[in-house]
């Protein structure tokens, strides 16, 4: 179909140019020979005026010295043999006509020389007017000017040539036009006959959409380059359309598309990045990718993303982005840009897959891989890797192993579905109860394992531990499981593997003794608990064994206080630190040090500690009826655990108003240990301690969580300086000096008393002194002693210098 657009003809024009272009050429030629013609006409004129006044320069000469009339005759005689010569008139220097030739019959007089040269100084070269050219010469002989010569020519005018010429003209006009519109209609055939050939194959291109086409290259011309290039152009086309129609389909795939600008904008987004990401194409195009960003990825991440991008013009990786509805996904994205043929980048092209699902079946895989499925516990492959990571930090740990006795009875009475809800309500109660372990474990059908990494790293004090935790598995069996609306009892064999840094052993290995452990448990009657170190075993039985006279002990008042002294710089007694002492009937007198860790850890430290606040509290009120005991102080160590009582204000409360003594004579010894939990209630358990006058004092300062950010929240009284620092504080390698110096600037500046315990010798005693210590404790001054040989004491040296060590 022709465009309108396009209404004038190539060949019509052509044909008229070429007319056109002879047509002129033509009457640029006759014009040329026009002024050719003029020109030599006038030429010849100005020559023959001149020949005219050279020839009868002599004769001009005779006549108009001599006047003769012969001569005038002669010389009319002679012009006349110029067939141009109309006229001729000489003048003499006095510018009076002397001669007149005409060739007219009808005379005329001569002009006014002076005429002649008034009108125009061209007639000296000779002027075309009425047909004729008019020249004045100089009538000179042998070199004198004896007057002037007027001379008239007779010469053809541009219009009398034309008219001449007119009839030939008309003919040849019409020959030429004739010839010209043959030349032009061969011209424009030979022309544009391949112009026309092509239009017409790009008007059925146009009409077809058929680009596969090819215009034949018959012409080696011009011609035939400009067919080898529209085919060449055609290939291309049919090329782009062909991966256009590829990119189309390309782009409505499942995979998300977007196409940016080179300045990162986004141009065009396909159907599956709307149901992926949940935008729109408007609500895209003209914002940046930036605009799906999670946070999850650092801008060292982008950068890198980028630095690939410029370098290597592709990148491929995962990255996780945020749909419009806030959820995070992740997804696999490749990103390449377009360039131009200067390698500058015109677009981003970014295809990305989404891996949500695929994830998840991973995930769900690994997670199966790993897991028990019918508890969703870990499973033994879990608990090697994780052993396996684990034990190569050098970790002090316990494996637990546990099964069920009689859980073949179950299956074999209720069912194997009644077994099953056992198993998920054991996993239950050890998701709840056991919260600090690391890992739990189905390793078998009825065997499950614990995993803890937070022991001791002291083999005596990890065993107790252990003992304690599989006190705890022992623990959930207590109450009987509902299944079926009906209660079922059940019991456990537990056994122990411990792992400490320096045992070199591999996961299978602590694996393999626990159950070797565990079947030592299973022996006889099960509901046991068995360690596969023998060692550990014979320290899990001295513990229980301990834990049972500790609780003997307590039934039978078998505690005691004894009572080191404190005094000043003058070796007066200004107080008493109150220390338990364990009298057995058996063993006689144990130390602290052996049955504190075992209280701490069963729990009997609360009842412990309650018996020492309260007996602490009386003795206070019984010094205040005595003398040399009257406003002493009375130092009272209360554990961690002992302090995080939810009651524990009330029962310090209990204490002094049953016993009737002065709070403000009542000093609670903390240790820096207790403020790493919980700071905050730390402080107001402390105020609430202030508000009773109940004085503080921290123990062991130096040795624990340090911190001057929280020293200076505390509503201290004092601080005591570790033993240990003491020791060594005069050994000439030690840095000790200088944190004894450093704890008294500290408790000077925040206003507190420093106390320096550990006194042992009079050398230690008098470098104290020196650095400014006011309050001393320790052997040098005396042991603790029970109550008695106390209120002796006091009465011995409240008023002496220290001399003497007890």
């Amino acid at each position: 179909m022709k465009d309108s657009r396009f209404k004038g003809s190539i060949r019509k024009r052509l044909i008229v140019m070429i007319m056109m272009l002879v047509s002129l050429t033509g009457l640029s030629g006759y014009c040329s020979f026009l002024y050719w013609f003029m020109s030599t006409q006038q030429q010849h004129a100005v020559s023959q005026a001149e020949t005219v006044a050279l020839v009868l320069s002599q004769d001009f000469a005779r006549l108009l010295l001599l006047n003769d009339v012969a001569v005038a005759a002669d010389i009319s005689a002679k012009l006349a043999s110029f067939p141009t010569l109309k006229s001729m008139v000489l003048y003499n220097n006095d510018e009076k006509p002397v001669h007149q030739y005409q060739t007219t019959a009808e005379r005329q007089s001569p002009p006014d020389l002076t005429d002649l040269t008034d009108q125009t100084t061209a007639l000296i070269k000779g002027e075309l007017r009425d047909n004729r050219l008019h020249f004045i010469l100089p009538a000179s002989y042998q070199g004198s000017v004896f007057g002037q010569v007027y001379i008239q020519l007779q010469a053809t005018s541009l219009l009398q040539i034309i008219r001449r010429d007119a009839p030939a003209l008309v003919v040849i006009g019409i020959l030429m036009m004739l010839a010209s519109y043959l030349l032009a209609a061969t011209v424009e055939k030979r022309f544009s006959g391949p112009i026309l050939r092509l239009v017409g194959f790009l008007e059925r291109i146009s009409d077809s959409n058929q680009l596969q086409q090819r215009i034949s290259t018959g012409e080696d011309n011009e011609f035939g380059k400009l067919y080898l290039e529209v085919n060449t152009m055609l290939e291309r086309l049919d090329q782009s359309h062909k991966a256009l129609q590829l990119a189309a389909i390309a782009f409505d795939t499942p995979s998300g598309m977007l196409i940016t600008d080179a300045d990162n904008r986004i141009l065009q987004v396909n159907r599956a990045f709307t149901e992926i990401t949940g935008y729109t194409a408007k609500e895209c195009i003209g914002n940046t990718p930036a605009m799906l960003k999670s946070g999850r990825q650092d801008s060292t991440f982008y950068e890198a993303m980028w630095h690939q991008l410029k370098t290597h013009h592709y990148w491929a990786g995962e990255i996780w982005n945020k749909r419009k509805n806030g959820k995070i996904y992740p997804e696999y994205l490749t990103i390449q840009p377009v360039l131009n043929d200067k390698q500058e980048t015109l677009n981003y092209v970014a295809a990305f897959i989404d891996l949500s699902r695929q994830k998840s079946a991973e995930d769900k895989l690994e997670y199966f891989t790993l897991h028990d499925p019918l508890t969703g516990l870990a499973n033994r492959k879990l608990l090697t890797e994780t052993l396996e990571q684990q034990l190569k930090e050098k970790i002090a740990g316990a494996l637990l192993c546990f099964d069920l006795n009689n859980f073949k009875l179950v299956n074999d009475s209720f069912g194997q579905e009644t077994g099953d809800h056992l198993l998920l309500q054991i996993a239950h109660r050890m998701r709840n109860k056991l919260k600090d372990a690391d890992l739990l474990v189905r390793l078998s059908a009825d065997e499950f394992a614990l995993w803890f990494n937070q022991l001791s790293d002291q083999p005596q004090s990890a065993a107790l531990e252990a003992e304690g935790l599989a006190e705890r598995v022992m623990g959930l069996m207590t109450t009987p499981f509902i299944i079926n609306n009906q209660p079922l009892s059940c019991s456990a064999s537990v056994g122990i593997a411990i792992t400490t840094p320096s045992d070199p052993i591999s996961a299978t290995q602590l694996v393999q003794q626990a159950d070797s452990a565990l079947h030592q448990a299973k022996q006889g009657d099960g509901n046991q608990t068995a360690f596969y170190d023998a060692r550990a075993a014979t320290i899990a039985r001295e513990y229980i064994q301990l834990h049972t006279a500790l609780l003997q002990a307590l039934n039978k008042n078998e505690f005691s206080l004894f009572y080191q002294p404190q005094t000043n710089a003058q070796g007066q007694v200004i107080g008493a630190e109150a220390l338990i002492r364990w009298i057995n009937p058996e063993k006689g007198l144990i130390s602290p040090l052996h049955f504190i860790p075992a209280a701490e850890r069963s729990g009997l430290i609360l009842a412990i500690g309650e018996w020492v606040l309260q007996t602490a509290c009386m003795t206070l009120r019984s010094w205040q009826e005595t003398t040399a005991t009257r406003g002493l102080s009375l130092s009272v160590n209360v554990s961690t655990r002992q302090f995080y009582q939810e009651d524990f204000i009330d029962r310090v409360t209990k204490a002094l108003q049953l016993s009737g003594a002065n709070p403000r004579l009542l000093k609670l010894e903390l240790t820096e240990s207790l403020l790493a939990d919980d700071l905050n209630r730390v402080v107001d358990t402390m105020k609430a301690l202030t508000n009773l006058n109940v004085r503080l004092s921290l123990d062991d300062f130096g040795t624990g969580y340090s911190s001057l950010q929280y020293l200076q929240r505390l509503p201290l009284h004092q601080i005591k300086v570790d033993q240990s620092f003491i020791k060594d504080m005069l050994n000439s390698h030690s840095k000790n000096e200088a944190i004894v110096r450093t704890v008294l600037s500290l408790g000077e500046a925040f206003g507190f008393e420093v106390m320096a315990e550990g006194v042992e010798t009079l050398d230690q005693l008098k470098f104290l002194q020196q650095l400014g210590y006011r309050q001393f404790q320790g052997y040098y001054f005396c042991r603790p002693i029970p109550k008695d040989q106390f209120l002796d004491y006091c009465k011995q040296y409240n008023y002496n210098s220290p001399g003497i060590r007890h």
